[in-house]
């Protein structure tokens, strides 16, 4: 009896990995590399900004081939979940966040694409 759940564990072990097996190799292979064109947008409003910017931090770490880059706008979040958002560029280095009225500017420049060139 221990040894049949014991294989049966052991055997839904095998088969999850086999599928994030699978699921790597297809994005590795069909995805292509973004360098520096595409961004994940993200407007941040409320107190459930953080959690959206975690959210879409986990997107890029999941498809950093497709999207590297969070681009967060601020349309009004203010106090400690502002401060927490600065803390969270700053640490992860692939997020920027930037006021809502400077989005068309942001636009025109394109910041990430010079931080791949260097």
């Amino acid at each position: 009896m221990f040894e049949t759940i014991l294989s049966v564990v052991c055997l839904l072990l095998a088969l999850t990995g086999l599928a994030w097996l699978i699921r790597w190799a297809a994005m590795r292979l069909m995805v292509p590399q973004a360098r520096g064109r595409r961004v994940l947008l993200v407007f941040l409003d409320g107190d459930d900004a953080e959690m959206d910017l975690r959210a879409a931090l986990e997107c890029t770490r999941w498809a950093e081939r497709c999207c590297p880059m969070v681009l967060a706008v601020d349309c009004g979040i203010g106090g400690r979940t502002l401060q927490v958002c600065h803390k969270m560029c700053t640490e992860y280095g692939n997020i920027l966040l930037v006021p809502a009225d400077r989005l068309s500017d942001l636009a025109a420049h394109t910041p990430w694409r010079h931080r791949e060139e260097e």
